[in-house]
């Protein structure tokens, strides 16, 4: 054709070039030619075409989301692309999944805008985001031996765990306190486990009757159980049981006040009939 090629969508694009011949002379193929359009400049991204770091996450256990995806995207764009990485660059492939995390720390998610045919991707850019760690709770999974009979030498063992990075449980510990006194710490035995804490024989037995409240103290917070002391009871005797030896020596005064009386009246019933004689 003798139209002058146009081209549209961005790329590469050889021309073709014929010579054509009068009547005197033969057509002839001239010299290719090479042309590239390159794609559109990427425009900048209004706020509300970017990503936006999420506030206030707080370790909970589970993945969260670490941003939340724009409401829009520029036209001839296709979708947004993330990926995780450091402050200077995103060390993860790309992916359009919305990365998520679960250990407390900071992140830094890293996002472009993919283009289409005739556009160029945006430059990557950074979006930081922090998930803070939640306050720590903790709590007796297990308690054995807090049923303490007075003068037994079996000692008593409280597991403790932590809600949040169990691993820190033993290195929380700071001390114990029964009924708001504290133990010395030759009462009791601490062991990494989460918290294996053993309370000694010769400590439980030292309390009195009734329930106690053991409350473990850690840097960021405690856990309570209860302990619980009794005493043997003495036993009462029961109809037909041997009397005590108190008892025998009160019944046979008894006893022998009564025969000492009825002597005295049978002798002064034959008193009698011998005045009548």
């Amino acid at each position: 054709s003798t139209d002058i090629p146009k081209g549209t969508n961005a790329g590469d694009y050889t021309v073709k070039v014929k010579y054509v011949g009068d009547k005197n002379h033969e057509d002839f193929n001239g010299t290719d030619i090479s042309v590239t359009i390159g794609k559109a400049a990427a425009p900048t991204l209004t706020d509300d075409q970017k990503p936006t770091a999420k506030t206030g996450l707080t370790y909970t256990g589970s993945d969260q989301a670490l941003v939340t995806a724009p409401s829009e995207i520029p036209d001839g764009y296709i979708e947004v692309q993330y990926a995780l990485g450091t402050a200077t660059e995103a060390t993860q492939p790309y992916t359009t999944s919305i990365p998520t995390a679960t250990d407390a720390g900071t992140y830094y998610v890293w996002y472009k805008v993919k283009g289409d045919n005739k556009h160029s991707d945006t430059e990557p850019a950074c979006v930081k985001v922090e998930i803070k760690e939640g306050k720590a709770r903790y709590d007796v999974v297990s308690a054995q031996g807090v049923d303490h009979t007075h003068g037994d030498q079996k000692d008593a063992v409280i597991i403790v765990e932590r809600s949040i990075n169990d691993e820190a449980t033993f290195d929380s510990f700071t001390g114990l306190r029964m009924d708001e006194k504290t133990v010395a710490g030759t009462d009791y035995e601490p062991k990494p486990g989460s918290l294996k804490l053993t309370l000694k024989a010769s400590y439980l037995n030292t309390l009195s009757e009734g329930k106690h409240t053991a409350t473990i103290l850690f840097k960021d917070g405690q856990a309570d159980a209860t302990v619980t002391i009794r005493y043997e009871k003495a036993d009462i005797p029961k109809t037909g049981d041997a009397a005590s030896p108190g008892t025998w020596i009160l019944m046979m005064l008894l006893g022998a006040t009564g025969i000492v009386g009825w002597s005295a009246v049978r002798k002064k019933k034959e008193a009698r009939k011998e005045d009548r004689r």
